[in-house]
């Protein structure tokens, strides 16, 4: 109602250097874009599992994000599940590759271990661990100016009025999103 009230036609949302931060704040955060379905799917000892919310409530806006290497981990649980959900465009480099799960463990004499317990991969089943997410829209972060923010302002305004614009870039779905990915 906010964006709304406001006359809110697109977002820019900038992941730019985010190192991420709690799942279930990234989770959250998506699930207000992405309408039903997987955020993300976790892979442990005993399985995988999906990240699922239960709807959406923000406009359906264009929506373009802003990643390079320095977008980790819980950032790139965000960008990867509106990329694979189709809500929104990547701008920018290749993420940092963290998609693995930590847990630390306090250990009896104060000291403590952190040990990696699971993975997450986006809802499409794409790793991000050592491989980082793929921007749809390249563009290299060289000289003074900001022209990864650039190339985003332009693709929203590209978009303005268009319900889920992102569908139009390549296709990157699958099986497991085609009906997520159909709907009107």
């Amino acid at each position: 109602e906010l964006l709304e009230g406001e006359g809110v036609k697109g977002l820019i949302l900038d992941l730019r250097n985010n190192p991420g931060g709690l799942l279930e704040e990234a989770a959250a955060v998506a699930g207000k874009f992405v309408d039903q379905g997987p955020i993300f799917n976790v892979t442990d000892g005993s399985g995988t599992d999906p990240y699922l919310t239960r709807g959406n409530d923000l406009p359906n806006l264009p929506v373009a994000v802003l990643i390079n290497q320095g977008t980790a981990s819980a950032a790139e649980i965000l960008a990867g599940a509106l990329q694979d959900h189709q809500m929104g465009m990547l701008v920018g480099e290749r993420s940092f590759g963290k998609g693995v799960i930590q847990t630390a463990y306090p250990l009896s004499d104060g000291s403590g271990v952190i040990i990696t317990t699971a993975e997450y991969t986006t809802p499409g089943g794409h790793r991000v661990q050592d491989l980082g997410l793929v921007p749809d829209i390249p563009v290299t972060d060289e000289g003074e100016e900001d022209h990864q923010l650039q190339a985003a302002r332009q693709w929203v305004e590209e978009h303005l009025g268009s319900l889920c614009p992102c569908s139009a870039r390549h296709d990157r779905s699958s099986p497991a999103l085609l009906p997520l990915s159909r709907r009107g």
